[in-house]
């Protein structure tokens, strides 16, 4: 991994007592919506169906990811 790019781990439940995650390497400046559609998470269409959280405090689709 280079400084243009960025690794996350996006972790989401789809159901009761369900947790996957899915380790993606997106570009710098991403945002959480990046990372959703690049896990191909096509649920995650609407922001009223769930909740979005970056370690436990909440966030937005247009959240810009960052390893600090």
């Amino acid at each position: 991994m280079d400084k243009l790019s960025i690794c996350v781990t996006l972790a989401y439940s789809p159901a009761p007592r369900e947790v996957i995650e899915k380790e993606l390497v997106l570009p710098f400046k991403s945002t959480v919506q990046d990372a959703l559609n690049l896990a191909n998470v096509a649920e995650f269409t609407t922001q009223a169906d769930y909740q979005l959280g970056i370690w436990g405090k909440k966030t937005t689709l247009n959240h810009v990811l960052n390893d600090s």
